[in-house]
């Protein structure tokens, strides 16, 4: 699965998409796995497929699967739980930077512009 989110972070996102539906069913059967297979799902502009995937998703105690769920929730609107699992991905070992700008454009949209400076500093 690491090398399907190098991919992600590389842009290569054709790459990315093919190799997913290659190996759907076996991401499945895994919550990392299907954080990208939610991702994969919202590029391809599914976005209620991916939002029933993520739901199946728990707590994941990695900080890069965690900020990859957290940009999903961002991009399907759910700001709540997006901001939860960006909060949880950035107070694990070796977040992502993305993260961290992720959480700081939440708060400066809410005009909580202290938060998003503090994220923001941190990247």
């Amino acid at each position: 699965m690491q090398e399907l989110r190098e991919l992600l972070k590389a842009r290569k996102y054709p790459v990315f998409l093919e190799k997913v539906e290659k190996r759907k069913s076996e991401l499945v059967e895994h919550p990392h796995g299907k954080v990208l297979l939610a991702l994969a799902l919202f590029f391809k502009g599914k976005a209620e497929e991916a939002q029933k995937i993520l739901s199946e998703v728990k707590e994941i105690e990695n900080a890069d699967f965690m900020a990859d769920a957290g940009l999903c929730f961002l991009m399907l609107g759910n700001m709540k739980k997006a901001e939860r699992y960006l909060k949880k991905s950035v107070k694990l070992p070796n977040p992502d930077d993305a993260a961290w700008a992720r959480l700081a454009a939440i708060y400066y949209a809410q005009g909580k512009l202290e938060e998003a400076t503090y994220y923001y500093k941190n990247i």
